[in-house]
């Protein structure tokens, strides 16, 4: 949901909280997806509030 309202890829998702592709699809896809860790989901908080500039 959220890789869709910012219109990103899967690729800039998995840059934006810092894993490599192959991560980002284990948590977001699969019977089981990985939890985010609190830090990871942060770096998210902080670019939906950040400017460009800021970040």
């Amino acid at each position: 949901m959220l890789k869709e309202h910012f219109g990103l890829t899967a690729f800039e998702m998995a840059r934006l909280f810092e894993v490599q592709s192959e991560q980002w699809r284990k948590h977001t896809g699969g019977q089981s997806p990985r939890e985010i860790s609190v830090t990871r989901a942060f770096f998210m908080a902080a670019f939906q509030v950040l400017s460009d500039e800021a970040s």
